[in-house]
């Protein structure tokens, strides 16, 4: 049985005035305030996994909602929301967390307390929904129950160009990422990176997933690294200019790893993230990880047109 299900993105703003659909994706912006008391409701009434005191500290931070429709199962909902995750970076969003996941909106279970008590006085409810302890039942289940996460404070908001943006970007990556395991682990690389406590371990994650893509790489690490990461991603021309920044931040992340330095600062932390954001797209871009010869031959390729 398909349906749909919810997911409240925290820090995130929207910039639209319709909700908008693409797709099984929809993002609407949060409508009405949820008291603890709707929270107490749910709990008492419905089918929660998670402590409704939980729900109600991370809807503070809450201003949108994406929905999956026709879902088969909650497993796949996810997966279509970490699909999303990968477009909407790619598009230029901030890094956020999807805390719970339910299966009405909060636009319809927001004001149910009230509404409740309403219908059982056969007075109008002051928010408008269909949803009551009369028309069947909420599930919510706990999913990124994280109270830090590393944003960029300068891409916190969604416009409808971002949205259809990010759409496109998860279709091609759900697909891709079927039968690519480097393109899951950058896009575990999206998911756990900004929720690491520190921004020292958080670059070494992305790092982790940006390496993975070359597995046979053990020797001359930096220089063939530099060199494989600089074709994937960059133009002809753009080649040399690339190649000096990913040096730079290659040495960053070194000194990291060795110790040398603890205190990553929030623009090293941005070039890491551009860098697993440039090679997320180049991949998109090819609709495969390609391996280390085929870059070879696209070098040396180049440098015969030359």
């Amino acid at each position: 049985m398909q349906t749909s299900f919810y997911f409240p993105l925290l820090f995130l703003t929207p910039r639209f005035e319709n909700d908008l659909v693409a797709g099984r994706y929809g993002l609407a912006a949060r409508k009405w305030e949820t008291s603890t008391f709707d929270l107490a409701t749910l709990a008492t009434r419905h089918d929660l996994h998670l402590p409704y005191q939980v729900m109600d500290v991370m809807l503070a931070r809450c201003n949108l909602e994406l929905a999956i429709h026709e879902a088969a199962s909650q497993e796949e909902a996810v997966e279509y929301l970490d699909c999303f995750r990968v477009g909407a970076y790619l598009a230029g969003c901030s890094p956020f967390i999807a805390p719970f996941i339910t299966t009405k909106s909060i636009n319809e279970y927001s004001g149910i307390n009230e509404r409740d008590s309403a219908l059982e006085r056969g007075v109008k409810p002051k928010i408008p929904s269909d949803f009551s302890f009369t028309v069947g039942k909420l599930s919510a289940w706990p999913l990124e129950l994280s109270f830090s996460c590393i944003t960029k404070p300068n891409a916190l908001r969604i416009t409808e160009d971002r949205f259809s943006n990010a759409v496109r970007t998860a279709e091609a990556w759900r697909l891709l990422s079927k039968g690519t395991e480097a393109a899951r682990g950058l896009a575990n690389a999206f998911l756990s990176s900004p929720l690491l406590p520190t921004r020292g371990q958080s670059l070494l994650h992305m790092w982790t997933a940006i390496e993975s893509l070359f597995p046979t790489v053990s020797t001359e690490v930096s220089f063939r690294l530099g060199l494989y990461l600089t074709v994937l991603c960059s133009k002809p021309s753009e080649r040399t200019e690339f190649h000096r920044k990913m040096k730079s931040a290659y040495g960053v992340r070194s000194k990291v790893a060795h110790g040398a330095l603890e205190d990553v600062s929030v623009d090293q932390w941005n070039e890491a993230w551009s860098l697993l954001c440039e090679c997320a797209r180049a991949v998109v871009a090819r609709r495969a990880v390609p391996a280390e010869e085929e870059l070879l031959h696209e070098l040396f390729r180049g440098a015969a047109d030359v």
